[in-house]
C-alpha cells in the first residue's frame, strides 16, 4: 500500500509540518522529497524547523520541570502529614501504655527520652515512611533506646542523684544510638534492594 505523502503533508498546519521537517533525516526518501516540495510551496525552510523544534523542546522541558516540582510539593505535603500522624501515634502510645502496663517509675524517664529520640528519627527519615524498612527501624529503634536509657540511668548514674551533665549525656547518647539504628536498618535494606535489582538484570 502506497502512502500519499502529498495529501498527508498538505493537510498539516505549518507547526506540524515544521515539527516533521525537524526530523527529516528519519523519513523515507519519497516522504523527504514530498516534504521538501511542501516546504517550498509554503515558503518555509529547515532553519525555521530546527528553531521550532528547539523552542518546542524548551517548552516541553519547562512543563516537565513544573510537573515534577508540583509532584515534589505533593510528596512533601504527604511526608509532613505522614510524619505528624506517626508522631501522634508514638505520643499516644507513650501516654497510654505506661499506665495500662503499670510500669515502674524508673521506666518513666527512659520512656520520655525514647519518645524524644524517636520523634527525632521520624523527622529525619520522614520521606521514607512509605518504605517497609522505615517500619522495621521504628520499633527496633524504640526498643534499643528504651532499654539503653533505662540501663544508663539505673547503672551508669544513680537514679536519685544525677548531675545535669550526666543527665544530658544519657539523653544525647540514647538519641545518637537510636539514630544509628535508623541509619543501619535503612542502609542495609537499601544495599539488599540494590543487590536484588542488580541480580535481576
Amino acid at each position: 500500500m502506497t502512502t500519499d505523502f502529498h495529501s498527508q503533508y498538505a493537510a498539516m498546519a505549518d507547526e506540524e509540518l515544521l515539527s516533521v521537517a525537524a526530523d527529516r533525516q528519519d523519513l523515507v526518501e519519497e516522504a523527504a522529497f514530498t516534504l521538501d516540495a511542501e516546504m517550498r510551496q509554503r515558503g518555509l525552510n529547515y532553519e525555521q524547523a530546527r528553531t521550532f523544534k528547539r523552542n518546542l523542546d524548551r517548552i516541553n522541558a519547562r512543563d516537565s520541570a513544573r510537573g515534577r516540582a508540583k509532584q515534589d510539593v505533593r510528596n512533601a505535603d504527604w511526608d509532613k502529614l505522614g510524619t505528624l500522624l506517626i508522631a501522634l501515634v508514638v505520643v499516644a502510645v507513650y501516654s497510654y501504655l505506661p499506665a495500662q502496663l503499670k510500669l515502674p517509675d524508673d521506666w518513666q524517664q527512659p520512656g520520655l527520652i525514647t519518645l524524644v529520640g524517636t520523634t527525632f528519627g521520624i523527622s529525619v527519615y520522614r520521606s521514607s515512611w512509605r518504605r517497609a524498612s522505615f517500619w522495621l527501624a521504628l520499633p527496633l529503634s524504640i526498643v534499643v533506646q528504651l532499654y539503653l536509657a533505662h540501663t544508663l540511668i539505673l547503672h551508669s548514674v544513680p537514679f536519685t542523684d544525677r548531675s545535669r551533665s550526666a543527665g544530658k549525656a544519657v539523653w544525647v547518647g540514647t538519641a545518637v544510638v537510636g539514630f544509628l539504628v535508623w541509619v543501619v536498618v535503612l542502609s542495609v535494606t537499601d544495599y539488599i534492594e540494590a543487590r536484588r535489582k542488580k541480580d535481576q538484570q
